[in-house]
């Protein structure tokens, strides 16, 4: 502990009144003060009468090293970044002229401000927060009437998986002594293939992939109203009745084009009669919602995350690598996925149909 200039003075005045003596000069110290302890330490005292003995002064040398940073810098710091001027510490660095190891520093140990990065979202049109909540609302309501109402839900979508996958640059780091300028190259049309998927709290129905017959093979094609309906009719009808659970189903699209054609709808129609949620339905989904279904919020994020993982080479290696990771999931997975909409519809009525953060 540093003392103060007055209380140095003070103890070596009495240190030489009491003849040179440290713990007498100590005992007088606390009796005029009325304290039972300090100022520091006998120890501390005799080295606080050496420093004045040999400099003739009691205050401490400069210190070598790099000078502390003033009260000044810090609060034009404090400014560039609550003003909004820039978002990184480089950028705070080339506008202040500050090494950037001092910004991060007085960032993170003086102003305790750290980096958080920004979450893409979908944007929503004005009357979106309103559907949205009515949504939610609903949802919830059906959820009161019967616990077990989510878990019958059967959420759908398409998804598009690229041979190359998604490169993160952030990852990929080459340790050397010197730079070897090292790419990633990305081809500017990279082959994919259109997955559909269905999920529920015991089971995933598919993939089905959307391909036509070429002369060189299969080839992916894109969703239209004719394929949808062909694919309802062909794969998705007949496997929820080997799975016994048309009859239980609660059909869930979103209202893309090919979802609403009117083949759609009469095979939606036939075979859910009032337990569909789709656009134009009397349970609409909400559009521009992907943060509400866990298609979206888990489940494409999740498997594209393991399918890569084997470095599929063809499409034939990258189809079995969805069909493979697909069958990998657990099924308590799959239920707290379902009941995590739960949590999410009461966000959005907390949020008053806006955006779903932090669930």
């Amino acid at each position: 502990m540093v003392l103060p200039g007055k209380v140095r003075g003070e103890l070596i005045k009495l240190y030489y009144q009491n003849g040179m003596n440290a713990a007498e000069a100590l005992r007088v110290y606390h009796r005029n003060h009325r304290q039972r302890r300090g100022p520091g330490t006998l120890q501390a005292l005799r080295d606080l009468v050496r420093k004045f003995e040999d400099t003739g002064c009691t205050c401490n040398k400069p210190r070598s090293g790099r000078p502390t940073v003033s009260e000044d810098v810090v609060m034009e710091v404090h400014h560039t970044v609550t003003a909004g001027h820039t978002e990184t510490a480089r950028g705070i660095e080339r506008v202040l002229d500050i090494p950037n190891s001092t910004v991060r520093k007085l960032l993170r140990s003086v102003l305790h401000m750290f980096p958080y990065r920004f979450k893409r979202v979908q944007m929503l049109e004005p009357g979106d927060p309103q559907q949205r909540l009515d949504f939610a609302n609903e949802f919830l309501l059906r959820y009161d009437a019967d616990n077990d109402w989510p878990l019958r839900i059967l959420w759908t979508d398409e998804a598009h998986f690229t041979l190359n996958g998604s490169i993160n640059t952030k990852n990929c780091v080459h340790w050397g002594q010197t730079n070897p300028h090292a790419v990633a190259p990305v081809p500017l049309f990279d082959a994919k293939v259109t997955v559909w998927c269905g999920i529920t709290a015991t089971f995933v129905l598919g993939p089905f992939f959307f391909e036509e017959t070429t002369p060189t093979g299969p080839a992916t094609c894109s969703v239209t109203g004719s394929r949808y309906a062909a694919m309802l009719k062909n794969y998705v009808l007949p496997e929820l009745r080997r799975r016994n659970a048309l009859n239980d189903i609660v059909w869930m699209q979103d209202g893309a084009p090919s979802h609403i054609a009117r083949s759609v709808k009469r095979l939606l129609d036939q075979h859910f009669g009032d337990r569909i949620i789709s656009r134009y339905y009397p349970f609409p989904w909400p559009a521009r919602s992907p943060d509400l279904t866990p298609m979206d919020f888990w489940f494409w994020g999740y498997l594209k995350s393991t399918v890569y993982l084997c470095n599929p080479q063809t499409l034939s290696d990258l189809k079995d690598s969805i069909r493979r990771e697909i069958g990998n999931i657990p099924r308590a997975m799959l239920r707290a996925a379902m009941l995590s909409t739960v949590s999410r519809m009461q966000c959005v009525i907390a949020c008053d149909g806006t955006h779903v953060e932090n669930v």
